[in-house]
């Protein structure tokens, strides 16, 4: 399957990308710094450039692709209104961006922050979700991507 994926150059995402590579499936990646792309995955994606704010152009046509993954977040910032422009506003502009185009992906995937809604302590507690919420998640990567609607 052809995969559009954003986040990738971070590390939930750049571990998604190598699972998605090694079970066959193509990649068109959202990179807003080429220089943080690891190299082998470089090699093996097809590199769409620009930062989140790219999905608010109205004119703007993506390659087609069978899966969306959103795995771009903002984790760490100054102000509450920076979470609120990555965390939230580009994901509702991501969505516009996908509504407009000629194609619909089968599946959309959104993997939110620890930081969606602001900054957070670093309890144990927190450590511990998150943790938990990884294994999930890369679990269900290796389960492979199913197409079809699910119960």
């Amino acid at each position: 399957m052809r995969i559009l994926l954003t986040g990738i150059t971070g590390f939930i995402g750049s571990h998604t990308a190598r699972l998605l590579l090694e079970q066959g499936h193509s990649i068109v990646a959202l990179v807003r710094t080429p220089a943080k792309l690891a190299a082998d995955l470089a090699a093996q994606v097809t590199v769409l450039r620009g930062d989140l704010s790219l999905f608010c152009e109205p004119t703007l046509q993506l390659e087609e692709a069978d899966v969306v993954i959103h795995l771009a977040a903002v984790v760490c910032a100054e102000k509450d209104a920076d979470y609120d422009a990555v965390n939230y506003a580009a994901v509702a502009d991501l969505l516009a961006c996908i509504g407009r185009q000629s194609w619909k992906p089968k599946r959309l995937l959104f993997a939110s922050s620890l930081a969606a809604a602001g900054s957070f302590s670093a309890s144990p507690s927190s450590c511990c979700m998150a943790t938990r919420w990884t294994t999930c998640f890369f679990a269900w990567l290796q389960s492979g991507i199913r197409t079809g609607s699910s119960a």
